[in-house]
This record gives structure tokens, C-alpha cells and sequence, in this order.
């Protein structure tokens, strides 16, 4: 459509508009009257066109914009729920050790008690 319309101005700027035969100087005056107001016409076809495409692609571009935003959010959110997993699972970690080092502790008490009640010395 722009081709379409930036062709007729062209044309029509350009003379390729057929040339009315002009009978008198007043019909001579309408004919270049009509041929500026086609000119005109199609010069603001022509704007208008553009205007419509402006408007298209800075819709466009705000709705580029906005999805970049909430993709942005999306990932900010992202990066706080794999810090909250990551603490959580360093807590479990620093439990599962302790749990570990106590049945450790336990075993290893255990022990020194089998070991009393076999020789037969007292417990601490």
C-alpha cells in the first residue's frame, strides 16, 4: 500500500497526470487547481500511511517493552526462590552433618561403655 501510494504521488508530481485541454485561461486555472488538490490528496494519503505505521510500531515496541519487563520480574523472582533453596538446602546440609557427627558421638560413647562393662571399670 505505501509503494502504491508514494507511486501516485510521484506520478502525479512528476506530469504523468493526463493534461486536460484547457479551453480558457479560468478552465486552465481549475485544471492546475485539480491537479495541486490530487497532489494534495495524495500527499496526505501518503502521511496518513505513515502515521498508521508510527503508531503500529511504537504499539509495537511498548508491548516488546512491557513482556521485557515481566520477563525481567519473572527472573528477579526466579533468582530469590534459588537463593531461599539454596539456604534451605545448606541448612539441611549443616542438620544431616550434625545429625551425623552425634550418632558418631553416640556410637563412639557406646563403645567406651562396652568397653567399661567388659573390663569392669566405672563410668565417667
Amino acid at each position: 500500500m505505501k509503494v502504491c501510494l508514494y507511486s501516485a504521488l510521484l506520478g502525479l508530481l512528476t506530469g504523468w497526470a493526463l493534461p486536460t485541454q484547457a479551453q480558457t485561461p479560468v478552465d486552465s486555472a481549475r485544471a492546475r487547481l485539480q491537479t495541486q488538490q490530487e497532489r494534495t490528496q495524495a500527499a496526505e494519503q501518503v502521511l496518513a500511511a505513515q502515521r498508521r505505521q508510527t503508531a503500529a510500531s511504537r504499539a509495537t515496541a511498548a508491548e516488546t517493552e512491557a513482556a521485557l519487563k515481566q520477563q525481567r520480574r519473572d527472573l528477579q523472582t526466579q533468582k530469590r526462590q534459588l537463593k531461599d533453596q539454596q539456604l534451605a538446602a545448606d541448612d539441611d546440609h549443616a542438620r544431616e552433618k550434625l545429625a551425623r557427627d552425634q550418632v558418631r558421638t553416640e556410637k563412639a560413647r557406646t563403645r567406651d561403655q562396652k568397653k567399661q562393662l567388659r573390663t569392669g571399670s566405672p563410668t565417667p
